[in-house]
């Protein structure tokens, strides 16, 4: 074969409108796989600090449409993999006002309306009652006089949701009555500009500013509190069909509704079987993860919550038929790509850096495989500089300034301090 006749290789843009450091690890499993890597993303973002990514495009606040469709008029991508709940809505839009690029929208989400319905709570809920998923009881809020009359039909504790927020945001549990009001103003509530004022500035977080432009019409449920555990499957789709997936307990978390610092990989054929309905259902593609809570009395899973988007887990080598990467790039690509080796056999991963961040001296560190990407020292600095929004002020100032602020030692002896 001549170098001519060479088939390129295919490009992957990831779509990062928000400072979460998972896009990273992506990054780097898709271009082992045998991409072309490009990515959008805010000043600063993680991604700019790992040589898989051959290009970071920019990605503006002020007019996030038009910096995303110039990233993939100049990166012209074969496949898209959004990383957060803002970027499935963003190119959910740029289908509708771009029809030349929904065909790649498709090809890359599936039907781009089924993926901005199930970042819809009540829709999803819906559609997961119909497929005969097991979900919490479920009412659609429109007042705090609904709220009420649910709670005195369903008791405490309960749980309030907005649409148009994700990562553990715009979600509060009730224990009790004195909860209750405050609880429903702050989650229904639009921020104030001084607040998403401060977000930008000292976190550099845009979250608050892409909530005020897209919750105009945002939607309200409460459920059924379910006493458990937090858990997810993680799964690599093609048009409605899944084609691996993985499913991992979360042992400990960021927040009570945050995001997973300690995780545990499990079998739990309920949950593959709900992931795998829901997928046919909203003819989903790429790499979704669906969010469950396993009851602690009885061991059955809960669906909460479906992201179809990239999620930490979806980065993770588990072995084989666990590789999403390696599955969907082989479907793409049509070539032999391999699934990568299980990362450890300690049962326990310690996700980086949100355990680290969370606490430096968490035992966790030592015991479970702590999943760090030494191979990559930029990235690494880059993510022991990162704070996660809502991080307390105190917090991040003695990260930066005190005496005793952690480091984190690599196996080469290497030694990693904050910079900034």
């Amino acid at each position: 074969m001549s170098p001519s006749e060479i088939p390129a290789p295919s490009r992957l843009l990831l779509v990062a409108t928000q400072h979460w450091p998972f896009p990273a690890r992506l990054a780097i499993a898709f271009a082992e796989a045998g991409w072309q890597v490009e990515a959008v993303g805010p000043r600063g973002h993680v991604l700019g600090s790992t040589s898989a990514v051959r290009r970071l495009h920019p990605y503006s606040l002020l007019d996030p449409l038009a910096a995303l469709i110039a990233a993939i008029e100049q990166g012209a991508p074969d496949f898209i993999i959004p990383c957060d709940d803002s970027a499935v809505v963003r190119l959910h839009r740029v289908a509708q006002q771009r029809p030349a690029l929904r065909p790649l929208i498709e090809r890359s989400l599936g039907n781009p309306d089924a993926c901005l319905e199930a970042t819809r709570r009540e829709a999803l809920m819906a559609a997961a009652r119909a497929e005969q998923v097991r979900i919490p009881e479920t009412a659609e809020i429109r007042s705090l006089a609904d709220l009420q009359a649910w709670q005195r039909q369903q008791g405490w504790p309960l749980v309030l949701k907005a649409d148009g927020t994700f990562g553990g945001t715009g979600v509060a549990i009730i224990r009790e009555a004195q909860e209750l009001e405050p609880a429903y103003r702050a989650v229904s509530a639009k921020p104030s500009a001084l607040r998403i004022l401060k977000r930008l500035l000292v976190n550099h977080d845009h979250f608050l500013l892409d909530q005020l432009r897209d919750r105009q019409s945002q939607g309200l449920i409460a459920q059924q509190y379910i006493a458990g555990r937090p858990a997810n499957r993680a799964v690599a789709c093609w048009q409605g069909e899944v084609l691996a997936g993985s499913s991992v307990e979360a042992l400990a978390t960021l927040s009570a509704t945050g995001a997973a610092t300690l995780i545990q990989p499990i079998e739990h054929p309920e949950m593959e079987q709900a992931a795998r309905r829901l997928v046919r259902r909203l003819g989903l593609s790429g790499l979704c993860g669906f969010d469950f809570m396993l009851e602690a009395a009885s061991g059955r899973a809960y669906l909460i919550e479906v992201n179809p988007r990239a999620t930490p887990v979806t980065a993770l080598a588990l072995g084989p038929g666990r590789d999403l990467v390696a599955a969907l790039s082989r479907q793409w690509l049509g070539q032999a790509v391999a699934d990568r080796p299980a990362l450890t056999n300690r049962g326990q991963i310690a996700m980086f850096p949100g355990t680290w961040l969370k606490n430096p001296e968490d035992p966790a560190l030592e015991t479970a495989h702590h999943d760090v990407p030494w191979e990559q020292p930029a990235l690494v600095q880059a993510c022991i500089d990162f704070d996660y929004a809502g991080t307390p002020f105190w917090r991040r100032w003695a990260r930066r300034h005190s005496p005793m602020a952690a480091s984190l030692t690599a196996p080469d002896g290497r030694i990693y301090r904050r910079s900034n």
